[in-house]
């Protein structure tokens, strides 16, 4: 295991180790991955279970989608992550522009590996109609 590529344990080509957690409770590792070039990648999260040897997509998230800021639980097998939706655009310049806007706050269940919660503007709406 120790000689295997990204690619070979279920890391996409082109990323990057940005940040390795470990959840005591699914006794389990998360890692968030980003770039490994200059091209711009969004920030990925995969986790695996520690007898396991594969990393598994955390959801399907799309491609201008960064999966950031993870944290997991100390006692439960559970994942909470930032979701930001990018968008490009050209300034009178000819410049790139690169920006970022918040899509919503997830919550992954480790073990089962399945969405338990999303919270985005829509949801926060329902619940407050005066937001």
């Amino acid at each position: 295991m120790w000689n295997r590529s990204f690619q070979e344990m279920g890391i996409p080509p082109g990323y990057g180790f940005k940040q390795l957690l470990f959840s005591p409770a699914a006794n389990a590792l998360v890692v968030q991955t980003q770039s490994a070039g200059k091209n711009w990648r969004p920030e990925r999260l995969y986790f695996r279970h520690i007898d396991s040897d594969q990393y598994k997509s955390v959801g399907q998230p799309a491609d201008l989608i960064s999966q950031d800021f993870p944290f997991v639980h100390p006692s439960k097998p559970l994942l909470v992550y930032n979701s930001l939706k990018h968008q490009f655009s050209v300034d009178g310049q000819g410049e790139e522009c690169h920006g970022a806007d918040w899509d919503s706050l997830n919550l992954y269940n480790l073990e089962s590996g399945v969405e338990v919660e999303s919270i985005n503007q829509e949801t926060l709406a329902r619940c407050h109609p005066e937001l």
